[in-house]
């Protein structure tokens, strides 16, 4: 065991070290990880803040207890530690996608995309019996969220094991658009 005064030897810099930290983490080697952390640490103190102190007010204050303070401020401080105020959250594409599709009793409505001035797809009805009537309504948002433009479809004599294609016009422009409730007659 080495003696805990002796300045330790350093085959990387820091930064190397941090490289080192970073690269067995994107491998998922969390063990080596945390030995090398818990190296740089025992290296950094014993190189850098053991026996070091900061004088305030003639009060001498360990280097370490300084450091500590510091990052745990820092801590408290990041943005993502309690913000007051309250963000309206952005719809994402993947959401925009999950609203858009219906899959119950085998008939599917997927793949909705926006294309031209219209909200195409696919409707599908992977059942063994005949649909008599479904209605598909779809409503047209602007960048705000908000509904400008209510459309919709009506797909009837649906045979079973088929698949078809499925447009929605819109008569303004839109920026996204959501599938509202599906009705089947059976």
């Amino acid at each position: 065991m080495s003696d805990i005064n002796e300045i330790l030897p350093t085959a990387t810099t820091v930064m190397e070290s941090t490289k080192r930290i970073i690269a067995l983490a994107k491998d998922k080697q969390y063990k080596d990880m945390t030995k090398e952390v818990i190296n740089l640490g025992r290296v950094t103190y014993v190189n850098h803040l053991k026996g070091k102190y900061v004088t305030v007010k003639g009060k001498q204050i360990p280097m370490t207890l300084v450091v500590i303070v510091a990052v745990l401020g820092l801590y408290i401080l990041s943005p993502s530690c309690g913000s007051d105020t309250v963000e309206k959250p952005a719809v994402t594409t993947m959401a925009k996608n999950e609203v858009n599709t219906y899959n119950q009793d085998g008939l599917k409505i997927h793949d909705m995309r926006k294309c031209d001035q219209a909200a195409c797809g696919l409707l599908e009805n992977t059942s063994s019996s005949k649909v008599a009537k479904m209605i598909i309504p779809v409503n047209f948002h602007n960048e705000a969220g908000e509904v400008i433009y209510e459309g919709g479809v009506e797909a009837s004599d649906i045979e079973p094991m088929t698949r078809m294609k499925l447009t929605v016009p819109s008569e303004v422009p839109f920026a996204y658009f959501s599938l509202g409730e599906v009705t089947v007659e059976k």
